[in-house]
């Protein structure tokens, strides 16, 4: 990899990537949710018993899939295939690929050389434009393996996960916000009340 393309890319906010990402959310969600039960459909239907791998080599041609045919050519997206795989750019800020998540949130990638630049968020491409951080648009699967656990935006940089956000159920709730994470509530507020004034003779 030469120098000029080894640079670092930007490392954008999980802040900046909900502003960038908000109106595509919706369809992010669907491309995955489709992509995995579609795929997990045909894995059950198959008389060839699936290894962990190739079943996510199938879910991720499903969420390929209906990426192309519902994000391509959307106002605001490019894609490219060149390098090996689907990658979309959003408003030139962030770029998405499509990935199955272990319990840690990470990608399960081969450590080749490109895989390992991309974790480390490094200038891969020459057709990149600019210097838009790579997120993954990912899934867990339940314990059995049959269903989907959550469906997630990660940044990762190295072998760490920058941040991470749940991707809203669009079927769930039309406005829903992002949820930040988790505060314990205090205990509520209890006035105490003023005795009443006593008017009159007893």
């Amino acid at each position: 990899m030469n120098d000029d393309k080894a640079k670092r890319l930007r490392l954008t906010t999980r802040n900046e990537a909900i502003e960038v990402l908000k109106s595509y959310l919706p369809t992010l969600y669907m491309c995955v949710r489709d992509g995995v039960e579609v795929g997990l459909e045909l894995l059950q239907g198959s008389p060839v018993l699936h290894t962990p791998r190739s079943q996510a080599s199938v879910i991720h041609d499903c969420m390929v899939e209906f990426a192309k045919a519902r994000l391509a050519g959307a106002e605001g997206v490019t894609w490219t295939e060149d390098c090996g795989f689907l990658l979309l750019e959003f408003e030139g800020g962030v770029r998405v690929r499509f990935k199955k998540l272990g319990d840690d949130r990470k990608p399960r990638n081969v450590p080749t050389g490109q895989q390992t630049a991309i974790m480390e968020q490094l200038w891969l491409f020459p057709d990149m434009a600019n210097d838009a951080t790579l997120l993954v648009a990912g899934y867990q699967l339940d314990p059995s393996g049959t269903a989907i656990a959550d469906i997630l935006i990660t940044c990762q940089c190295g072998s760490r996960v920058e941040w991470w956000f749940p991707i809203p159920d669009p079927g769930e709730a039309m406005v829903r916000a992002i949820p930040e994470p988790e505060r314990i509530p205090g205990p509520p507020t209890v006035r105490a009340r003023k005795p009443e004034k006593k008017t009159g003779t007893p």
